[in-house]
């Protein structure tokens, strides 16, 4: 006879983290959240500019190795959950990764400071969860992904906006939509930007985030 079960273990893993900016009192927080088999480096090196000189960024490597192999080698990267989508199952949840995040990142994260989350496509739909741990976000852009409604709570307590390509054939951005109308619908602050674009962050991104940043949350 056999069986296979799911046991829970406690084990120290090494998490490499990005600072940049104002270490010691930052007025906000920047915590970037990278896509999978990506780096934490990646998103500083691209989110850098949404930051002003009184801020700081944290942008660390999820937990789980995801390298890529490319031209004969494999290049860093790492995945915050395991998720099947034929079979929609989770091999590693949302919550799992989530404090992860908390656990590494805490620390550096002042309790008078506010906190903006910017997830890009897997680390978008981490957001929200990594935010319900930490109180002092204020609100989470999601780029290039989505939320799954049906696994947060009625009411967010932090404002929500997403931002998807048209051209994405990664993520559904209709589908995206009528997921920001329903956590909507229950109360949460938030907003959707749809942009022509494809799942690859690009310049345009970039814009959209900053245009939220000052049309929303200066």
């Amino acid at each position: 006879m056999s069986r296979e079960i799911d046991q829970k273990i406690t084990m120290e893993i090494p998490m490499k983290i990005q600072l940049h900016g104002n270490e010691k009192n930052p007025k906000r927080v920047y915590l970037l959240l990278h896509g999978f088999s990506l780096t934490g480096k990646f998103m500083l090196d691209f989110f850098k500019s949404i930051a002003h000189e009184d801020d700081l960024i944290i942008s660390p490597n999820a937990p789980f190795p995801s390298p890529v192999r490319s031209k004969g080698e494999f290049l860093e990267g790492y995945s915050w959950f395991f998720y099947d989508v034929k079979k929609d199952q989770f091999f590693i949840e949302y919550e799992t990764a989530a404090k992860a995040v908390v656990d590494g990142v805490e620390k550096y994260i002042p309790k008078n400071s506010e906190v903006i989350i910017v997830g890009y496509s897997q680390g978008g739909y981490l957001s929200p969860f990594v935010a319900n741990k930490l109180a002092q976000t204020k609100a989470i852009i999601c780029v290039a992904s989505s939320s799954r409604v049906e696994l947060l709570e009625k009411k967010l307590n932090f404002e929500i906006y997403t931002i998807n390509g048209s051209l994405d054939t990664i993520v559904d951005f209709e589908k995206a939509i009528k997921r920001m109308e329903e956590l909507v619908s229950r109360g949460t602050k938030g907003q959707s930007y749809i942009i022509e674009n494809n799942h690859r962050l690009d310049p345009e991104y970039l814009r959209t985030v900053k245009n939220i940043l000052k049309e929303h949350l200066s």
